[in-house]
């Protein structure tokens, strides 16, 4: 619903934000008076001001567990909680997700342990420019392909939100939303939630999943994580490292998206659940257990 708000205000050259309370998106023309109400989540689009946080939508009774950084109180009611905490995560170093729980915002590293706990409101950050935010990509200028079944887009995810009605009615949200942004190419949509992709360079095989390719179009760049070397390191070269949790999917996706966000990091390596991120690929050799990656950046 959240996501159809947006869509909503973002087709509407008079709307800059909107409210969504019981299953109702009222689009406003400004964000005149603040007050708290309960149920009722609120939204200021970006490009008006004051700006929006850099953090997603907010995943209700979701708890992003482990991986934790550090935490800090937050007061006020859930959304004062929550911008608090994005600011909060915004501002730490590694901090790529938060959940608010009972007065206490934890940051953390990632939100590979994700799961169902009643309370707990939970987000991750997105990816931080000194840009203004760029005008959505006219829907009419990009076309998405055929849908392939049982298929997903490993890694290189932009963002995910939940999806509503039939199958074909969640696939043209997939479609709309991975159009609306400039850098993505790709979607795959599993258990009712879409994953925006920077490219779709993994694929594998999952029940369920279905993905698709959209082309960005031309003069596009974004940076993306290539498939892993498995048994490699590239030495030297490091800038960072931070423990990795879960099993080694997780963990090579903890490094992806932990790189992609660092500007000065062009590849990682995986190795005994530490990921060391790199400057550059360095030298090539051969480490039985390590995972190694380069991030390019590729222009459509």
């Amino acid at each position: 619903m959240l996501k159809q708000c947006c869509d909503a205000c973002t087709a509407s050259s008079t709307c800059v934000a909107y409210t969504l309370a019981d299953n109702v998106c009222y689009l406003k023309s400004g964000a005149g008076s603040r007050q708290p109400k309960t149920g009722a989540t609120s939204v200021l689009m970006s490009g008006t001001s004051p700006p929006v946080s850099t953090c997603s939508a907010p995943e209700i009774n979701v708890d992003y567990y482990g991986n934790d950084i550090s935490n800090v109180a937050v007061s006020g009611n859930q959304a004062d909680q929550l911008q608090a905490c994005c600011n909060a995560c915004s501002k730490t170093r590694w901090c790529t997700a938060f959940s608010v729980a009972n007065g206490v915002c934890y940051l953390k590293s990632s939100d590979a342990g994700r799961k169902a706990k009643p309370g707990v409101v939970s987000a991750k950050t997105t990816y931080v420019t000194t840009t203004p935010t760029p005008t959505p990509t006219p829907a009419g200028n990009r076309t998405c392909g055929a849908p392939v079944w049982n298929t997903d887009y490993y890694g290189n995810d932009i963002s995910n939100f939940g999806t509503t009605g039939d199958f074909g009615t969640m696939l043209k949200q997939c479609c709309d939303g991975c159009k609306a942004i400039a850098t993505c190419s790709a979607y795959t949509l599993a258990n009712n939630v879409c994953y925006l992709k920077t490219v779709a360079i993994n694929s594998r095989p999952v029940n369920g999943a279905t993905s698709a390719i959209v082309p960005p179009l031309p003069g596009t760049s974004v940076r993306y994580c290539s498939n892993p070397e498995v048994d490699y390191d590239y030495f030297g070269n490091d800038i960072a490292n931070f423990k990795a949790t879960g099993d080694v999917n997780a963990m090579i996706g903890q490094c992806c998206d932990t790189c992609l966000k660092n500007s000065q990091c062009n590849a990682y390596v995986l190795f005994e659940g530490v990921c060391y991120l790199k400057s550059a690929t360095g030298m090539r050799s051969s480490k039985v257990g390590a995972r190694a990656a380069s991030v390019p950046t590729v222009t459509w």
